[in-house]
């Protein structure tokens, strides 16, 4: 798991982790996680939702970091016991195909 990620989740304000970063909503309620300056995670506190994209690049690198994301809120052990998060992974499965 990359260690920018523990640190991006417990920060209490903006902060940034090499291409990593994240910042908070006016009412701190949801938290974001960018990778090179692209969104890939959101977090609502209140509602305890994550959610996961790739924002459209569908690279490893990317993926990569979203699917650090994806393992630390799913492992509540890792900060908070007891609380489950529901995880939404907005990632397509599948291209799109044109046979035509």
């Amino acid at each position: 798991m990359l260690k920018a990620v523990e640190s991006l989740v417990l920060a209490n304000c903006k902060k940034r982790v090499g291409n990593h970063a994240t910042y908070f909503s006016q009412n701190c309620e949801v938290q974001y996680f960018t990778y090179f300056d692209n969104i890939i995670c959101t977090v609502d506190w209140m509602n305890k939702t994550v959610r996961l994209t790739d924002a459209g690049w569908d690279t490893i690198s990317t993926n990569r970091a979203v699917n650090d994301y994806k393992r630390w809120f799913s492992n509540g052990r890792n900060f908070a016991p007891g609380i489950v998060f529901e995880i939404i992974d907005q990632r397509p499965r599948f291209k799109d195909i044109n046979f035509n």
